[in-house]
């Protein structure tokens, strides 16, 4: 008897053993053949449904010549040529450590503010000139770059500090001091007062600050736009700050905010609330201003993030997502070869994140958005067409930021020159590439479909041409 039931014992385990490499064989099989299947993406895109004009968001911050930026020192980089291509048209001043700042423009606080000799304008006017230059419009941030020690202290005097900012203005704007004349419209009151590396003060005395310099301003010459909070990320902060506006009579005409960040769509999202507050606080014509913006680095990854195929993936999806956020300038940080967040190397040499801009710069100047919709409903993966003014270019953006997506199926219809021939041209920005031509051919008609593969955080371009 025990043998008999030592020997069906065997037979059952035996019997379990098989059923469970049989489900493991049909499970593996289920897994490669469908768990494991390429996905492609269709996008569809009608040029005849126009959505609007395109957004513009091509600002920098710092402007072509970088800290240490001109010829009589030993850091002689100069993006002037760089930034023309890009088609720059926003320049925000902030972190040039030897310009600009209210410390070293005006760096004895003893002084007298009325007077000439007070002043050191030489660095800052070198930058603006340079500025000037590719005809982009500035942003002066009046106050202080990162520092440490932080400068972070409230003014000792805030009516002196007010015209200490109103000398500056007049200096860009009417020629005082051996000034410019109408140069620097925008300005902006301080820079990340929600945190305290750069306020240690509270909410109400940054307020205070900026209602005094806001009224100072504008009583000089109306037409000058004068903006903040310049907030880091607290959207109490700003929300608190848009009330105090609201019910003091501040002068405000833009909002402006911050945002670092690795997903891209974040940055639409908080456009959106932007937005949102703006509208809620009786701001709703007024311009909302993304003054720095960049994918986040943590203090444990390389700098090197910022020159990678995902720094430039990060940059072309938030461009796309952007222009349904109604954000009306955004400069993003930065635009020189400073290592946390430059667009450029040390010696000079274009980042990944340069050739999104170049990309984009043909794009977004005189062209309108046209309907284009895909299959793919997760946020990493960013779509954008768009034809230009005169009718004879169509560009599509495709931005992989990391999305399981393997390959695209595009298909185009409408297209504005009819039966006319045309070509076509796809350029790619991945980790061995920067935008180079991967393929190109001709066609005709008003319809195009073309397929290809994307690798994760790949951007590709393409670009239709009437013959």
């Amino acid at each position: 008897m025990a043998v008999e039931k030592l020997r069906k014992n065997c037979l059952i385990i035996v019997s379990i053993s098989i059923l469970m490499i049989i489900a493991f064989l049909i499970s593996t099989y289920v897994r490669e053949r469908f768990l494991s299947k390429k996905q492609t993406a269709l996008i569809q895109v009608n040029c005849s449904i126009v959505l609007g004009k395109t957004a513009k968001l091509l600002g920098l911050d710092n402007g072509p010549l970088g800290p240490h930026g001109w010829e009589d020192t030993a850091y002689t980089n100069n993006f002037t040529e760089a930034y023309r291509k890009i088609g720059v048209n926003f320049i925000r001043i902030h972190d040039l450590w030897e310009a600009a700042d209210i410390d070293v423009v005006f760096p004895d606080f003893n002084k007298d503010p009325y007077d000439e000799a007070s002043y050191s304008f030489s660095s800052t006017d070198r930058h603006i000139a340079a500025m000037l230059r590719i005809e982009a419009q500035v942003i002066y941030r009046l106050g202080y770059s990162w520092s440490s020690p932080p400068k972070n202290n409230p003014p000792a005097d805030y009516e002196k500090w007010a015209t200490v900012c109103l000398q500056i203005v007049k200096h860009y704007n009417e020629g005082w001091a051996h000034g410019m004349n109408r140069t620097v419209r925008y300005w902006e009151v301080w820079n990340e007062p929600d945190i305290k590396e750069f306020w240690n003060g509270t909410l109400e005395e940054y307020f205070r600050l900026y209602d005094i310099v806001a009224r100072k301003i504008k009583e000089y010459d109306s037409s000058l736009l004068v903006g903040g909070p310049t907030i880091a990320w607290d959207l109490n902060f700003l929300e608190s700050f848009l009330q105090k506006c609201r019910d003091n009579g501040t002068p405000l005409d833009f909002v402006s905010w911050h945002i670092y960040t690795k997903n891209p769509y974040e940055i639409y999202s908080r456009a959106i609330s932007v937005r949102s507050l703006m509208d809620e606080y009786g701001f709703s014509d007024k311009m909302s201003i993304i003054t720095e913006w960049n994918i986040w680095k943590e203090e444990s990854e390389p700098y090197e993030i910022f020159e990678k195929e995902r720094s430039a993936s990060f940059i072309a999806s938030a461009l796309t997502y952007l222009q349904d956020a109604k954000v009306d300038i955004a400069t993003f940080y930065r635009g020189d070869s400073w290592p946390w967040g430059g667009i450029f190397k040390d010696d000079g040499t274009p980042r990944k994140a340069y050739y999104v801009f170049i990309a984009l710069g043909e794009i977004l100047e005189n062209s309108f958005r046209v309907n284009c919709s895909t299959d793919m409903r997760n946020q990493p993966f960013a779509t954008m067409a768009a034809k230009s003014e005169d009718g004879k270019t169509v560009f599509l953006v495709v931005s992989n930021y990391g999305s399981e997506v393997d390959s695209h199926q595009v298909r185009i219809s409408n297209l504005p020159w009819n039966e006319h021939a045309f070509t076509y041209e796809l350029y790619v920005i991945d980790e061995n590439t920067s935008l180079d031509l991967l393929a190109n051919g001709e066609g005709a008609g008003n319809i195009f479909e073309f397929g290809y593969n994307i690798k994760p955080y790949a951007v590709h371009i393409l670009k239709l041409k009437v013959k």
